[in-house]
């Protein structure tokens, strides 16, 4: 019985990392949407009145829904997808060592290069509309910084009505340092399937070279 396949492997664990900071991002970032009354506060703006209640209004709600859509079915589902499909390779690897070379691998190197530009597009959305709403938030005499501005009441300026804002900034700090995480694996899966691209052309070709050879030398 042979060993698996370690390229294979390695390109299984990173969708397996992958799948795990889908679930990082879009669920932080989706309680946040929730506890905001279901407005989006990346990019968000705000009112501050003199009870120190502050008035939110949503930003276009594509800002949220973005990343967490980007996140369940690029990030989770579609490496559910191909984190089955290897680990079913995988498991061939064992018994035939020729599997990791007979893969497609074009397609998937330009979908997961896609998934690479669309994660990093959500990274920075994040990163920047979190940044920019707790910019905001500092300039009041009230707050000092965004975590002071946590578990407060605030008001819905299109309702009128009060609702607690959570531990937004926790949340979006997690979904933040898992959005760059999963981009930086992204780019690790891309270049390990442009390798593996490469492999098994070469591997193709020594066997072609090794098919003629015998056809010339069948005594060989």
């Amino acid at each position: 019985m042979a060993m698996v396949d370690l390229h294979l492997l390695a390109q299984t664990v990173v969708y397996c990392c992958t799948l795990i900071c889908g679930f990082f991002v879009s669920i932080p970032v989706g309680l946040t949407n929730k506890n905001f009354d279901g407005m989006c506060m990346l990019y968000g703006d705000f009112s501050l009145k003199s009870n120190h209640e502050l008035m939110m209004k949503s930003s276009d709600h594509l800002n949220c829904n973005f990343s967490i859509y980007l996140n369940v079915l690029g990030s989770i589902f579609y490496s559910l997808f191909l984190l089955a499909y290897n680990a079913y390779a995988l498991h061939k690897s064992r018994s035939n060592g020729n599997v990791g070379f007979e893969m497609w691998v074009l397609p998937f190197i330009l979908l997961n290069a896609v998934m690479t530009i669309m994660i990093l597009v959500s990274s920075c959305i994040v990163t920047v509309g979190l940044n920019e709403f707790c910019s905001g938030i500092t300039q009041s005499i009230f707050y000092s910084s965004c975590i002071d501005a946590q578990n407060k009441e605030w008001i819905n300026v299109n309702t009128g009505e009060m609702f607690n804002v959570g531990n937004f900034y926790e949340l979006l700090t997690v979904a933040k340092l898992a959005s760059w995480v999963s981009f930086m694996l992204w780019i690790g899966q891309v270049a390990l399937g442009i390798l593996r691209f490469f492999r098994n052309r070469a591997y193709r070709t020594r066997s072609s070279d090794r098919d003629r050879f015998s056809d010339i030398n069948p005594s060989a």
